[in-house]
């Protein structure tokens, strides 16, 4: 955000989720523009979902003053927040990416937010486009960029967003396509560890322990020949040659975690 602040915070008291991406700025700002001159747009309602209070109450100060109906929400609890964004009526929530920990991931959130009708905008300065993708296959519609947008760009968005027939952005549709390859290489990482059988995993992961044969013999009570049996099955499945080299490729895949 340039012109409203750099900060958004939960001002109200409320609770608000939702998520919309943003779609092309230009095209929004347009349409603005449009409604301003001939009032053919009528205002959307929005809530604003953030835990920065002094940009939540600046921003929903100067969407108000521009003619858009704004309610700042804030909550502890999801299901807080989800009751409030019901109360608030908004067409449009925008919802913070970067909720605080003890709410989770937004996805939940935005599905719960859609599911009572609301378009979901993340706010956010985040680069993390593979979770950003995620809110969007959750059911937001937008994406606005806190560090980068205009205010006047801001409230085209929200009104685009409000209008919005269900077409995601090129930007939108590119997180996605970015999401699903990267589930789609995890997929296949992951594949030649679900041919293992129970003991072979457990085998595997007392190797991923740093435990040689001998020690993994000890710790699951069978006989040394058993083990390096399993191992050599192991080594067979992951298309390795040797303990170190599985378990190496069981980190990097992310199968096996410290």
């Amino acid at each position: 955000m340039t012109e409203a602040g750099n900060g958004l915070v939960g001002g109200e008291q409320g609770r608000q989720v939702s998520v919309v991406a943003w779609s092309n700025p230009d095209q929004a700002a347009e349409e603005d523009v449009t409604a301003r001159l001939d009032g053919e747009l009528a205002a959307p309602r929005a809530a604003l979902v953030d835990p920065h209070a002094l940009l939540t109450h600046a921003l929903t100060e100067e969407l108000n003053r521009c003619g858009i109906p704004t309610t700042a929400v804030w909550a502890d609890s999801a299901e807080d927040i989800v009751f409030a964004v019901e109360q608030a009526q908004a067409d449009v929530i925008l919802l913070e990416y970067e909720l605080p920990a003890p709410l989770g991931r937004p996805e939940s959130l935005i599905r719960s937010m859609t599911n009572a009708g609301g378009r979901v905008v993340m706010l956010t300065s985040s680069s993390d486009h593979l979770g950003l993708g995620a809110c969007l296959e959750a059911g937001a519609v937008g994406i606005i960029d806190k560090k980068r947008a205009s205010f006047t760009e801001f409230v085209a968005a929200i009104r685009t967003a409000a209008g919005d027939d269900g077409a995601l952005s090129w930007h939108s549709r590119t997180l996605l396509a970015e999401l699903r390859r990267s589930r789609a290489e995890e997929q296949r990482q992951h594949a030649p560890f679900a041919t293992l059988t129970p003991r072979e995993r457990e085998v595997l992961s007392l190797m991923c322990q740093g435990c040689g044969s001998t020690e993994i013999a000890d710790e699951t009570f069978v006989s040394l020949a058993t083990v390096r049996s399993h191992v050599r099955s192991i080594l067979l499945k992951l298309g390795v040659h040797s303990q170190l080299a599985a378990a190496a490729k069981a980190y990097s895949s992310g199968w096996y975690e410290a």
